[in-house]
């Protein structure tokens, strides 16, 4: 059942748009050493192995319902598998900052598929005009800086930004998918996610990358570093706070978390890695949060003025 969002909420939310919004340093900085098969790999499984011990102490349950399991696969590909190799390899011809700019349009994917997929949130005047400044500011970003050296110009370049919408619009579907699943706690949902995207991406290693385990030895210590946390932290961690929003306050007030996501991402990038920050980057990322505040203005000023909505029963 969902319910009012609470300060715990905001707080959790505000962490997982740090989190999600650091991944795209820590790929930037594994990536090159293991690539985008090796890294994913590394990530699932550790995801798995430190996320399975929390599920048996939570109490495990099995789905109980024909239909979750049949969902189950499909989450995997969608929220898992298919965006984690896209931004894997994209980011090996992407800055991190931009990366997370183009991200950004996972929101207003998720407005396009709510609007086709449920009967309670619905394209409005405000919705559509906060999608098209949404997606001008990603245009504009793409169409300045991959000209200008942030992400280059050439072909693989715009591959990779192409990349990088796929995996926003695997998340946005998969967002709808989650809120499907009620038969199974969000730690447990997480868990056999990762236990299948596990046993997926292991089967292909010896096809795909058989001397993955030396490309692991080889890793240096930044490197290493960062893989563990991409699969510690914003996997095993981030899928339960995930899981946990949008069961519990709805995908709407979850969405803002997605909507800080692109703030995160550009200034650690910027600290981190001392990527830079050019006039269109500024500009397209104040288009974005522009458009985002437009089309959920109704949900910033619940969440954030504090007129609460009424709990659903």
């Amino acid at each position: 059942m969902i319910r009012t969002a609470t300060p715990s909420d905001m707080f959790l939310l505000i962490c997982l748009a740090a989190i999600y919004g650091s991944a795209f340093t820590a790929t930037k900085i594994a990536v090159p050493t293991i690539g985008p098969f090796g890294l994913v790999v590394a990530r699932v499984v550790i995801g798995f192995v430190l996320l399975l011990p929390y599920a048996f102490m939570r109490g495990w349950m099995w789905p109980s319902s024909s239909r979750t399991w049949l969902l189950l696969p499909v989450l995997c590909a969608f929220n898992l598998l298919a965006p984690f190799f896209l931004i894997s390899w994209a980011q090996q011809h992407l800055n991190a900052s931009l990366m997370a700019l183009i991200m950004g349009a996972g929101p207003f994917f998720g407005l396009v598929f709510s609007h086709v997929a449920t009967r309670d949130d619905r394209l409005t005047a405000p919705k559509i005009a906060g999608v098209l400044m949404g997606f001008l500011g990603i245009a504009l970003v793409l169409g300045v800086d991959a000209f200008a050296g942030l992400s280059g110009g050439s072909m693989e370049a715009r591959l990779a930004q192409a990349a990088a919408l796929l995996a926003s619009v695997c998340y946005a579907g998969s967002g709808i998918l989650v809120r499907q699943i009620d038969d199974i706690p969000p730690n447990q949902i997480a868990s056999l996610v990762l236990g299948l995207g596990s046993i997926a991406m292991l089967m292909a290693v010896p096809l795909l990358e058989p001397g993955l385990l030396s490309l692991y030895a080889a890793l240096d210590r930044e490197a290493l570093i960062a893989t563990v946390y991409l699969g510690a932290v914003t996997t095993a961690s981030a899928f339960i706070l995930r899981y946990h929003l949008i069961q519990t306050v709805g995908m709407g007030y979850f969405g803002l978390s997605i909507y800080l996501v692109p703030v995160f991402g550009v200034a650690i990038a910027a600290l981190w890695l001392s990527e830079p920050i050019t006039p269109s980057l500024l500009a397209g990322l104040g288009m974005i949060m522009l458009g985002l505040a437009v089309a959920r203005r109704k949900a910033f000023r619940t969440k954030f003025i504090g007129r609460e909505a009424p709990t659903r029963k």
